[in-house]
């Protein structure tokens, strides 16, 4: 994937994003990150988060594969989804981890500065399961514990 970043101060740059190879489904855009100064790119599901001004600064997203990617707004959060995990990133870089709630795959469905709504696919059924934005505390149904 080939992005080319203007950022407001500095010089414009050209930079070439491997693509994924675990999921051919894999996404891929440029996302505003709740740090002005840094954007998330996804190339196939890999992603990375770069400095626009000096994108020698940059760091791998320690997921695979990213399918998805949902700005919350309060708290100012990029909320990061593979199929087993959710990451979050605030002003400051990395907010918290999920740890690994699924085995079949999970879908973030509604986000709120409340609640994140995620439904878990746990071999023949859907879990519904929430997260907290602030911590990604999960609280799901009676009994029911993340895979691990």
């Amino acid at each position: 994937m080939i992005v080319e970043v203007t950022p407001d101060e500095g010089t414009a740059w050209t930079g070439i994003f491997a693509l994924g190879d675990l999921a051919l489904n894999g996404l891929s855009g440029v996302y505003s990150c709740p740090d002005p100064g840094r954007i998330c790119i996804v190339s196939r599901g890999d992603g990375y988060l770069v400095a626009a001004e000096a994108p020698e600064q940059h760091e791998r997203i320690p997921l695979d594969p990213i399918l998805q990617v949902v700005p919350l707004k309060s708290p100012r959060l990029l909320l990061i989804a593979s199929p087993w995990e959710v990451h979050a990133y605030g002003v400051d870089g990395f907010a918290w981890g999920s740890g690994r709630l699924a085995i079949d795959g999970l879908t973030l469905t509604e986000v709120s500065s409340e609640a994140i709504a995620v439904i878990i696919r746990d071999f023949d059924s859907d879990i519904a399961v929430t997260l907290s934005p602030e911590t990604g505390q999960w609280t799901g149904p009676p009994g029911w514990s993340p895979a691990v």
